[in-house]
């Protein structure tokens, strides 16, 4: 069985215009509208109950109250849908910001890895050109060596010994230098190896970095996709009240121009009454008038008929 709810609730108040949270705290009936104290709206000092009720006749007064019904059920449907939607996005937009922020968090680590990489390659070929600096010197100085030895065979019909002792001085040199750039030329071999060790290094390094490039763009592809889906529910949502609200707004333009023209009929009734009953008052006037005029021409025929029997004589009385 699901858990009873303890502690206080939240609502909205039932007034549209207010929408104030409204805590319910569990006990009792739940409140509808603000307290009398809390909230009251000009002009005329009144509640939101008193202010809902209002809405309420008016909408019921202009025949606005079936489509605005309509227009609420359909808005309590869209209502839970984008909720949950939204509750879908609260938890991926922070996963996505932390594998962003682990993915340059590594990046930065392997282009860091990769510099300290670089330097010590750079460091290498520098010490690998001073060695074959070196190794040139030996080749220079054990070629001014030979010539040095050839002068001195030239100078050998003076001084025989001296010049063999000088050319041993110099064979000795010459193979000093030999040695010397025997070992500079296993130094440098050492050192290519160093660097060709280097390099895998770096190569790792961006393979590494190739990697976490790609799950950077992997979590920007689903956080656009996730957007444009939140973006098409919202467009669908806005486009829906936008047909409900163009229907609202042309059904209470066909009960205005209803109520407009009851009125102007209503008018129009009005006026043939006021007419009416003034045809009636000059038509009762002209036959008061012509009543008053046949009462007076039966007066003065009555009043001739006794005339004239007067005047006749009594015989010719018939």
């Amino acid at each position: 069985m699901p858990r009873s709810e303890s502690g206080p609730r939240e609502r909205r108040c039932g007034y549209l215009q207010c929408q104030k949270v409204l805590v319910y705290s569990g006990f009792g009936r739940p409140k509808e509208f603000c307290a009398p104290d809390d909230t009251r709206w000009q002009p005329g000092n009144r509640t939101c109950k008193e202010m809902a009720a209002a809405d309420r006749a008016a909408e019921l007064a202009t025949g606005l109250d079936t489509p605005l019904t309509a227009w609420r059920a359909t808005v309590a449907d869209l209502t839970p849908a984008l909720t949950a939607l939204a509750a879908r996005l609260e938890p991926v937009l922070p996963a996505v910001r932390d594998v962003e922020t682990g993915a340059l968090a590594r990046i930065a680590e392997a282009e860091t890895a990769m510099t300290a990489a670089v330097q010590r390659a750079q460091a290498a070929e520098t010490e690998r050109d001073q060695a074959l600096n070196a190794a040139h010197t030996a080749e220079r100085d054990r070629a001014q060596a030979h010539t040095d030895r050839h002068a001195a065979v030239a100078r050998a019909a003076r001084d025989v010994a001296d010049a063999r002792q000088a050319q041993g001085r110099a064979e000795a040199e010459a193979e000093a230098r030999a040695a010397t750039a025997a070992r500079e030329t296993e130094r440098r071999r050492a050192l290519e190896e160093r660097h060709e060790d280097q390099r895998g290094q770096l190569r790792d390094a961006r393979v590494e970095i190739k990697t976490l490039t790609g799950e950077l763009r992997a979590g920007e592809k689903a956080l656009r996709a996730e957007t444009t889906r939140a973006e098409r529910a919202e467009a669908t949502a806005a486009e829906n009240a936008r047909r409900d609200l163009d229907a609202e707004r042309a059904t209470l333009a066909e009960v205005r121009r209803q109520a407009e023209q009851l009125h102007t009929e209503r008018r129009a009734a009005e006026q043939a009454a006021q007419d009416a009953r003034a045809d009636a008052i000059r038509h009762e006037n002209t036959a008061a008038a012509a009543t008053n005029r046949a009462q007076t021409a039966e007066a003065r025929a009555d009043r001739l008929q006794t005339q004239l029997d007067q005047a006749r004589p009594e015989g010719g009385k018939r």
